[in-house]
């Protein structure tokens, strides 16, 4: 057996009385954890190996929380003495992202439930799921504060505009990168924010939707989850999906924390640009630069998401005149390529 065979089997044995029959390696995402599906004579598990430690006991952590709180997740079965490995609850192949793409599903109404339940899964994650939480076991920041937000700028400077070579003021874009990281800092941060609720970590596990990839959660706005998944660039919902799924998650926050519906769509607006300008950023180091297929195919998606919201929507936004023009000249470029 190699090793990872091996700290699996050590694992499987503190909590279950099978052997491995197999291990089969999963396809790879967007992080550098790399997981298997297990298989014993009756069961399947996921073994997850992580050479971060510190990204594995947030996971760790979280994943007890929520499934004390009675918030469906991964429950973690057991892991290694030094933390690099742990076993985890198999949640199966399906994904939200999965019925999106498929002929049956496609933008029909049962996907539209789906989100709905989605929502509803969300607005248990921002309620009771945030109750009791220790933010000191996010990693690695416990909040979306205003030196994270500005990591996902930089992000978009290095892993979009230099990597495409666009020609910008870097000192106009410090300034408007400024008004952004100030203005999203000044809006309340009340609840776990998990960061990428968004469809490919929404999984159909039984009759029930649960979420997986939570490790980079902290304690940020409601507004940031709910645009990650109704703005996810590849999902590309209809706009009028997007409304009324927006309206239905204000609904039912609205009843647990005092909100005024014009702050929370300035807000909405606002996370929309910045989660938008850092999936730009990840699309790039890891499509670009690492050739991932899944996020080279996601990049005109973005790209038409950022177009929309500097074009169609700018008067929701603060003043970008550098941002939007240096960005709406590339975009024309780009159409023509």
């Amino acid at each position: 057996m190699d090793l990872v065979s091996i700290k699996f089997a050590e694992i499987l044995a503190t909590f279950c009385d099978e052997s491995i029959d197999s291990i089969t390696p999963l396809e790879q995402s967007g992080s550098s954890r790399t997981y298997y599906r297990i298989h014993t004579s009756s069961a399947s598990y996921i073994g997850t190996q992580g050479l971060d430690v510190s990204e594995n006991l947030a996971f760790i952590y979280f994943s007890k929380h929520f499934s004390s709180s009675g918030i469906r997740v991964p429950q973690v079965l057991g892991q290694s003495a030094d933390n690099r490995f742990y076993i985890q609850e198999d949640l199966g192949d399906q994904s939200l992202y999965q019925l999106l793409l498929s002929g049956t599903f496609a933008h029909s109404n049962q996907l539209y439930q789906y989100y709905q339940e989605a929502i509803d899964l969300l607005v248990e994650v921002h309620t009771k799921g945030s109750q009791h939480i220790n933010f000191s076991q996010c990693y690695p920041t416990a909040e979306f504060n205003q030196r994270a937000i500005a990591w996902d700028l930089d992000y978009f400077k290095y892993y979009f505009l230099k990597l495409n070579d666009i020609v910008f003021d870097e000192y106009a874009l410090y300034g408007e990168f400024d008004v952004l990281t100030q203005a999203a800092a000044a809006i309340e941060r009340p609840s776990f924010m998990v960061r990428d609720f968004q469809s490919r970590n929404i999984m159909l596990a039984g009759d029930k939707l649960a979420f997986i990839d939570f490790q980079g959660g902290r304690k940020g706005p409601l507004q940031y989850d709910l645009v990650s998944l109704l703005w996810q660039a590849k999902a590309n919902l209809p706009m009028d999906w997007k409304e009324s799924l927006k309206d239905y998650y204000f609904n039912q926050i609205r009843l647990f924390y005092q909100q005024d519906k014009a702050d929370f769509e300035k807000g909405y607006w606002l996370f929309i640009l910045i989660r938008t300008m850092q999936v730009l950023g990840a699309y790039g180091l890891r499509g670009i630069v690492q050739r991932k297929e899944h996020f080279l195919q996601s990049i005109p998606f973005a790209l038409e998401n950022l177009r929309y919201l500097l074009e169609e929507q700018y008067d929701q936004l603060p003043d970008i005149p550098s941002i939007r023009q240096v960005f709406l000249n590339y975009y024309k470029q780009y159409q023509h390529v």
